[in-house]
Parts: structure tokens; sequence; C-alpha cells
């Protein structure tokens, strides 16, 4: 896109505060990454960077607000580099989050495309590095035609459910996927467990638990999940992830996770990352991440500069 396209489009955005009665925000994380490993060759690229919009607004109903998120992937990789006029003709977005919702003292209710009840309220737990996360979550981390619930915070307990029904999805029923969660608060200890249940039978049904426990500036956490499907002779696999996180100097964290797939090849892996603070929004980390895929060890490596605004 160019300049003049950007800065219309950036001004548009920032117009929106100024409608009466509402409270928005225009937020955004850019994130380039420069890697090499054992199984691809030098790149400097994207890292998910994004930008969004969120908000709410006073409705006639009494402590019933109205809020909304949009937020879109910015400079999404086309899988060509080379011609820069590619990805600047559209912009390179790609949406990630579109909903709308009320909130009060009844707790939330949202509809549209929007984070998963399981990944936010269960398996984000283990989401603690910025290059790499989530690899044995085999489910949508947001899932678009939702309706999701959650509850108020109740003596450090809170609850959530959504259901997900797209007509593009063969499932031959109304609702494609129901998602329920329950988590639990005390001090330092955080215990969530949920459940996702797929109308269709070649889809695995998934149970997950997760425990996250802070001491002074270490973070420790684990996720234990259970995959099978409702075919015939089908059987459950068990993959897990562990994590933990270590700020041991004022604007300096490292963080360490493991995974195990519970696969036919039994693949495994570790990552581990080091993010250093430069002051408001901005971030440099580096990133190694050793996988054993199929029996087979594969190193992949990188730097990468965040900026938050």
């Amino acid at each position: 896109m160019k300049k003049s396209g950007l800065l219309l489009a950036m001004a548009a955005l920032s117009a929106v505060p100024a409608i009466a009665d509402t409270s928005a925000t225009v937020y955004g994380s850019i994130r380039i990454y420069a890697s090499a490993g054992d199984a691809a060759d030098a790149d400097i690229s994207n890292d998910a960077s994004r930008i969004g919009l969120k908000g709410s607004l006073d409705t006639a109903l009494e402590n019933v607000k109205a809020v909304y998120q949009v937020e879109a992937f910015v400079g999404r990789d086309n899988g060509t580099d080379s011609n820069k006029s590619q990805n600047e003709g559209s912009f390179g977005l790609d949406g990630r989050l579109a909903y709308v919702g009320l909130t009060g003292d009844f707790g939330q209710v949202t509809a549209g495309q929007q984070w998963s009840t399981l990944y936010s309220m269960v398996s984000n737990v283990t989401d603690l590095t910025i290059n790499s996360t989530g690899e044995t979550q085999d489910f949508n981390w947001r899932n678009d035609s939702s309706i999701a619930y959650v509850s108020p915070v109740m003596n450090g307990l809170q609850f959530g459910a959504s259901v997900l029904s797209d007509a593009d999805v063969d499932s031959g029923e109304d609702t494609d996927h129901f998602q329920l969660a329950a988590k639990y608060t005390a001090g330092a200890l955080t215990l969530a467990v949920g459940l996702d249940r797929a109308a269709d039978q070649s889809l695995a049904d998934i149970q997950a638990l997760s425990a996250a426990y802070t001491i002074d500036t270490v973070t420790l956490v684990a996720l234990a999940q259970s995959y099978k499907t409702d075919l015939a002779g089908a059987e459950a696999s068990y993959p897990y992830e562990l994590g933990a996180s270590w700020n041991f100097a004022p604007d300096q964290t490292v963080v360490l996770t493991h995974y195990n797939m519970d696969n036919a090849d039994d693949d495994t892996g570790f990552n581990l990352e080091l993010r250093s603070g430069l002051g408001k929004g901005t971030t440099v980390y580096t990133n190694m991440e050793l996988d054993n895929v199929a029996d087979e060890d594969v190193l992949a490596y990188g730097v990468g500069l965040k900026v938050d605004f």
C-alpha cells in the first residue's frame, strides 16, 4: 500500500474514538523476525503482526455496556517476498477477530469471530513465547460464527461456554462445535478444565486440563489434553505441554517450554526464548527451537523486534 493509503486507513481508525459516548482504542503489535535453521534457509519475515480496534459503549440497560473488537493480521505472508507490490496492494490484511457483545453484572456474551472458550480459559497458559507456541493444540484458537458466554468471577471461580454454527462447515448438525470450561484462581495458583465436542465424527473431541503457579518472579505452567474421534476403532492420544517463565531482571525474561505430541512418531520439542525490553512497547527477542520429528532432530533459531502501540 502506498503511504497515502496507509495514512488514510490509520486516520479512519483514529477518528472512531471521536464518536460520542464511545471508549475506543486503536492498538497494534508489529513483529519482524530473522530466522534460520536445519530445515529452512535464512529468512526475514513477519512474525504475526496485528492491528486492531476495541472499545465499549453505554446502553439503555442499567450497568450494561456494548463491547466490540476488530483485529487483523498485518502484512501477512502471501508466499512470495520477491515483489513488494504484492503486499502493498492489499496491505496484507487477514482477519483475526471481529465480534460484538454485551457485558455487565451477569458476565459477558459475545458473537462473531473470537477466541475460543477452550483457548481463552484453559490452554492459553502455555502461550508463553512470542515466536512459537501451542504445538500440541490441534483446534482453532479463534472461532468464527460463534456465540460465547463468560461468567463473572465468583470467589475465584469462573465459567465459560460457546457454540460454533457455520454453514460452511459440513458437519450435518446446526451446532458444529460446543465448548465448556471452568477456571479457578486461588492466590498464585490457577486451575482450569475444559472440553470441545465436535459434531463431525471424524474430528476429535478434546478434553483439557491446565495449571499455572507463580512463585515470586517465576511462573510454572502445564497443559494436559485428550483427543479422540468417534470413528470406530479410534484410539485416544494424550499430548501435553510444560513451560516456565523467569523474570530474572527488570525487562529481562527467559522462557523454556516443552511439548510431546503423543503421536505415532512421538514428536517432541523444546523452545527457549530470551526477551529484553528496550523501553515502553519495544522488545528484542531471541528464540531457539529444537524439535524431534519422525526421529530426526531439527534446529531453528532467530532474533526478532516487537513494537507494541
